[in-house]
């Protein structure tokens, strides 16, 4: 997984699409949605039957957050469990969708039982549907009735009201300039999803920012990935390591690493240079620089609070990006994972 994010700035998976597909930002897709609920999911397929095209998840209505209320019983395509495993709970962060969109049908397809999920449908000739946008985030895990992604979508209700293009924009740029005022991680993380819509509306093809923070969640723990121009670093939370892995592709000579958060600088010991092949069908091996970081509480504290920049410093170079709601995510998930290990 970690290979992965190095190499994949959009999702390249099974599914074929049309070259000219766009991945939806989020308020395009509060848009796009008759239906937006939160809900909590129910029962599934029966445990260890195969998997299939009449696989569905009930959903337990909780609240409506858009369109009227659904006069037939909700249902998601998918299952409760990954071979024969139940599925964790995982928010993702404003900027990624649930990991199991790149498992090969590009829509969510695994659900965690009794899991706050937030929801999206359209009406058709056949009655309420999901959404079916590839590798967007139409059905997520939220953490509780005020996640950020309920708060987010609050927010968007609002500014899709404004129906004149120009008019929009300038809602949406007056609100980012509000919202990055604040000091808590939610108002950034949204500030931050506006400005990637703003750039995908502008842009012809699939917007990717020249910094950004990725944050991929699986079964079997986390990954974060910080990117800035052409230099990278990941972060890894699994299960059975009781520290935080760090992985870089920069310097021979590397004397010292270090995570900067918070305006603080936590040193990554144990630093580890070797040759490896990374990424997929790469020929040649590359110089991996690899080193640890214990957790702490007040670390896990400072992750989850952080707003502004954040990212990795190898010796002199900084690799460094706008944290919105990653850290938020990376930070809750890891403590999870360190309690169960």
């Amino acid at each position: 997984m970690t290979f992965l994010l190095f190499y994949i700035s959009a999702p390249v998976w099974a599914c074929s699409m049309p070259d000219d597909y766009r991945i939806p930002t989020n308020l395009q897709l509060v848009e796009e949605a008759d239906l937006i609920v939160l809900g909590r999911t129910g029962s599934g397929p029966e445990e260890g039957s195969e998997p299939g095209l009449d696989d569905f998840v009930l959903l337990e209505l909780i609240e409506i957050l858009k369109g009227p209320p659904p006069s037939e019983p909700l249902r998601v395509f998918g299952r409760t469990d990954w071979n024969g495993q139940p599925i964790p709970p995982l928010p993702s962060s404003l900027g990624e969708a649930h990991f199991s969109v790149g498992l090969g049908a590009c829509v969510r397809v695994f659900y965690p039982e009794n899991q706050l999920v937030v929801a999206m449908f359209v009406n058709t000739p056949e009655g309420l549907r999901q959404i079916g946008n590839s590798w967007a985030r139409e059905i997520e895990d939220v953490e509780s009735e005020d996640d950020i992604w309920v708060q987010a979508i609050h927010e968007y209700l609002g500014l899709i009201s404004f129906d004149e293009a120009s008019e929009r924009e300038r809602a949406i740029r007056q609100r980012q300039s509000e919202l990055m005022l604040q000091a808590d991680v939610a108002s950034h993380a949204i500030a931050l999803d506006l400005d990637r819509h703003l750039n995908h509306v502008h842009s012809d093809g699939d917007f990717v920012p020249p910094e950004y923070w990725r944050v991929i969640d699986h079964p079997e723990g986390i990954v974060a990935t910080v990117t800035a121009g052409e230099n990278r670093a990941a972060l890894t939370c699994s299960l059975g390591n009781n520290n935080v892995e760090m992985m870089t592709l920069l310097g021979d000579e590397t004397t010292r690493v270090a995570l900067l958060v918070g305006g603080q600088s936590y040193v990554f010991t144990d630093l580890e240079q070797s040759m490896e092949r990374v990424g997929f069908g790469e020929p040649e091996e590359t110089p991996v620089l690899r080193g640890t970081l214990d957790i702490s509480d007040d670390l896990l504290d400072i992750l989850s609070t952080s707003t502004g920049m954040a990212g990795v410093t190898v010796d002199d170079l900084s690799i460094m990006a706008p944290a919105g709601d990653t850290m938020l995510r990376f930070s809750r998930r890891c403590g999870v994972i360190l309690a169960s290990n």
